[in-house]
């Protein structure tokens, strides 16, 4: 299990996260897909942006629930994620689409 991180680590790890490469390890996609249940939004966004640009497609089932996070910059962060690393249009109501 991860640890609970004090909130000014959980920004570092956003702020990690944000420079990430595209060829990043695909080690980090269970660390990334944990970080989505973070209840910092800073941490939830930061791992989708990641998840889109790692382009392991096991992330698309779990960035869909993002669309509907209760946070804005979550939300926003899912679709692009959806949108630019796996081509998927999405929407709340129709789910996602190529």
């Amino acid at each position: 299990a991860m640890p609970t991180l004090r909130s000014n680590s959980r920004r570092a790890v956003a702020a990690s996260m944000r420079g990430a490469p595209k060829n990043l390890n695909p080690a980090s996609f269970d660390a990334l897909a944990q970080a989505l249940q973070d209840t910092a939004w800073e941490v939830r966004a930061a791992a989708c942006k990641t998840l889109g640009k790692l382009g392991d497609r096991r992330a698309i089932d779990l960035l869909q629930p993002l669309l509907r996070d209760n946070n804005s910059v979550v939300r926003d962060a899912a679709g692009e994620a959806l949108q630019v690393g796996f081509g998927l249009s999405c929407s709340d109501a129709e789910g996602c689409v190529e």
